[in-house]
């Protein structure tokens, strides 16, 4: 048996918009691929038919089609579930609250820990609570009633208008009415800033409910 010859095949790739293609009237050349640049679509000749009565052979577009759906899904699923990490997360600290805390030795403006960030995702956050100073050595108090709303404007926070927010003061020993707590809203949250009295230890300490409202999609 004689050793097989190799066998070689030229085929010619051409292209054009689908209704110059559909405009032929001649057969398409056996063997030349077709490529309408604007469908995506690919067919082959057979020496016989007119190109509109060719079967696709590819379709590109299609492929690209299926692809940006799919890709869409996913986007779609992943933005759900950061929604729903962001209600979890919002919806704990509903449940739990936070609690603030902190201690002065002075009139030094002190910050309270456990307020902590909003997260991204959410346009409106919410907050109500009390908070209460007291003298370590003598147990004189006072309290407040905390209340403030945060919109989220573009990439920073603001407080929102015409709704301040608002620190109530709710009962006070008469010796602890120097002592005086601010709400106010940074570029990433809410803050409780604490002045206390002069050469005097007092400890800060208060519960806190967030509630959240996502930014629509």
């Amino acid at each position: 048996m004689a050793d097989p010859k190799p066998i070689f095949a030229v085929t010619q790739f051409t292209g054009g918009i689908g209704a110059k293609w559909r405009d032929l009237t001649v057969p398409l050349p056996d063997g030349v691929l077709s490529f309408e640049l604007d469908t995506g679509v690919i067919k082959r000749g057979d020496g016989v038919s007119l190109y509109a009565d060719l079967p696709v052979f590819f379709n590109a577009k299609y492929l690209q089609d299926v692809a940006n759906s799919v890709q869409a899904a996913l986007d779609a699923q992943t933005a759900a579930a950061a929604s729903a990490t962001v209600a979890a997360l919002h919806a704990q600290q509903a449940e739990l609250g936070s609690k603030v805390s902190g201690t002065t030795t002075d009139t030094t403006q002190t910050p309270l820990a456990g307020m902590g960030t909003i997260p991204d995702g959410i346009a409106v956050q919410r907050v109500v609570g009390q908070v209460m100073a007291q003298n370590t050595a003598t147990g004189d108090l006072i309290v407040w009633d905390i209340s403030g709303v945060a919109v989220r404007r573009g990439f920073g926070l603001n407080p929102a208008m015409p709704i301040e927010p608002a620190v109530t003061v709710y009962y006070a020993d008469t010796d602890m009415v120097g002592c005086t707590l601010s709400l106010t809203v940074s570029n990433l949250g809410l803050v409780l800033t604490a002045v206390g009295l002069a050469t005097t230890l007092i400890a800060w300490n208060g519960n806190l409910i967030f509630s959240g409202t996502p930014a629509s999609s």
